[in-house]
């Protein structure tokens, strides 16, 4: 069997083909397998179940993250992927939608931030985001907790953000393990389970700005840790 890592495209697409999800998500599955230095899979959030995540047995699951407003979704769809996160027994990264998803999925709550003030980042005109505040480039992040998935880095570090949503309510089940002033949910752990969500796109870094990198190498040796355990 390959040794792979899991990529869930959790964007909106209806009902896409497989080649217009690999399509999507090409550039990031690359990004990830560099660092990881492995293949990666990539799955539409919308096909997965706790089957195919067994017969496919990946190191770790990434989830991507989504341009497309929750209420856009289908209820059902995200009910059902939502038990699949809750009991899959592999560590799990959220990344911005996937991050807000995975507190949905265990019982927080997420919503829009809040709205711009005058000469702040905002959404496109006409656009469900216009009006609301967007916290977006590259942004200051504190760590609250020294976790594995931030070994090696500063207290505060800085890394890429570009969202108009938030964890309003932390699930029971997590804690913060890093904030900042525009955000206060900006890196969460399950309290007994591998499962991160982290606000920032750690998957965009270049050589000034190399923090995300390192989170990410960080989420795969955490991952080939427990894997090597089973």
């Amino acid at each position: 069997m390959v040794e792979m890592f899991l990529l869930v495209d959790i964007e909106n697409r209806g009902k896409p083909s497989r080649v217009d999800v690999v399509k999507a998500r090409e550039n990031m599955a690359y990004t990830l397998s560099s660092i990881a230095e492995e293949y990666v899979e990539i799955e539409y959030f919308a096909n997965i179940t706790l089957d195919y995540i067994h017969s496919l047995n990946p190191k770790g699951i990434v989830l991507s993250g989504s341009s497309s407003p929750w209420n856009a979704y289908s209820v059902d769809i995200l009910r059902k992927f939502y038990k699949v996160l809750v009991n899959v027994d592999k560590p799990v990264l959220g990344i911005c939608g996937g991050h807000q998803l995975i507190a949905m999925a265990y019982g927080g709550t997420v919503d829009h931030m809040r709205k711009a003030k005058p000469g702040e980042p905002t959404g496109k005109k006409g656009t469900w985001s216009e009006g609301l505040y967007c916290e977006r480039g590259w942004m200051e992040v504190e760590i609250l907790e020294r976790d594995p998935l931030f070994k090696g880095l500063p207290e505060t570090i800085i890394v890429d953000e570009g969202h108009f949503d938030e964890v309003k309510k932390l699930p029971k089940d997590f804690k913060i393990i890093a904030t900042n002033r525009n955000c206060r949910v900006q890196a969460m752990r399950h309290k007994s389970k591998p499962v991160y969500g982290v606000q920032f796109h750690p998957n965009i870094f270049d050589e000034k700005h190399p923090h995300g990198k390192t989170v990410l190498k960080n989420f795969f040796e955490i991952c080939r840790n427990l894997h090597t355990k089973c």
